[in-house]
């Protein structure tokens, strides 16, 4: 599987030059660009045989691909590059008030000219509404921000009306009037006995998840670390590298940054959609070969 997962990385590689007429091309070529990094990253722990951390990153790239996928299809662009425009806004006034508060030198081309600052400190009400005081809520998150009025008819404070679960986003793309036959079946295919789940669906209940636990501090976490693989032995550290779940993390890490490459192709490039499908079935198809024949994987 390690070498199917280079091939993906290799024809990323090699087309990188996205062309980006439009903002929300830019934000999606941006995305494209971290996810491309964490993916590196991922196939390398797995390669040296570090499972379980490669899983929290792919928990980050998921999260990527879904965003991704979701501000293509479902969120309106103008509402796109304003939520992240404010949340860079207000990152700036976070970042400038860290520095003040723990007294770090703050460079001259480094500052907030005063005009900004009057700016953000008026819109920072809205901002912490959105994003929460500490910045900690993502940018996609927050759905309906508005400001109340007062009894006297006045402008009262921002409220968020609610917050976007990642599962809200699968369930929206799902919905997508294109979405039948559409991208997400395209390189992991769905199968006639998976009923009425998409592969989409089942990619987050399933392997999604189950890196998320793999990503925080949880009991599930701790036991893959504590007991090893056989359990029961308080004794013994699972502190070694491992083939410990390497195999079910790198076919995540295949479809997951699969699916970012197609996007990149039906959005920024169409020609290249028929080769990146191409590409897909035949690397996979000849991991799986290679695994069903006991042919050791190359790592």
């Amino acid at each position: 599987m390690t070498e199917a997962l280079t091939v993906l990385s290799n024809w990323a590689a090699e087309h990188a030059d996205w062309p980006t007429p439009k903002t929300l091309d830019g934000i999606l070529r941006a995305t494209f660009a971290r996810a491309t990094k964490t993916f590196n990253a991922a196939v390398l722990l797995t390669d040296q045989g570090y499972g379980p951390q490669a899983g929290m990153l792919a928990r980050s790239l998921f999260e990527d691909m879904l965003v991704a996928y979701w501000m293509t299809f479902c969120a309106d662009e103008a509402w796109v590059r304003r939520r992240i425009d404010d949340r860079m806004q207000f990152g700036r006034l976070l970042m400038r008030e860290t520095a003040l508060k723990h007294r770090w030198e703050i460079r001259p081309e480094e500052d907030i000219p005063e005009a900004d600052m009057r700016k953000l400190r008026e819109d920072e009400p809205r901002y912490a509404a959105t994003f929460g005081p500490f910045g900690d809520v993502s940018w996609w998150a927050a759905t309906d921000v508005h400001q109340k009025t007062t009894k006297k008819g006045e402008a009262g404070k921002w409220v968020a009306g609610g917050r976007r679960q990642l599962v809200g986003l699968v369930r929206a793309l799902d919905a997508h009037p294109g979405r039948e036959g559409g991208p997400f079946d395209q390189v992991v295919g769905q199968r006639p006995d998976e009923g009425e789940h998409t592969t989409l669906r089942r990619m987050y209940d399933i392997a999604h998840n189950f890196n998320n636990m793999m990503l925080h501090h949880s009991p599930f976490s701790m036991e893959l670390h504590v007991y090893g693989e056989a359990g029961g032995n308080p004794d013994t550290w699972n502190e070694e590298p491992s083939d410990q779940w390497v195999a079910q993390i790198q076919l995540c890490l295949f479809w997951t940054y699969g699916q970012l490459i197609l996007l990149m192709c039906q959005t920024l490039n169409p020609d290249l959609v028929d080769e990146a499908i191409e590409l897909f079935e035949r690397t996979l198809s000849s991991a799986f070969d290679q695994r069903a024949s006991g042919a050791p994987d190359e790592r």
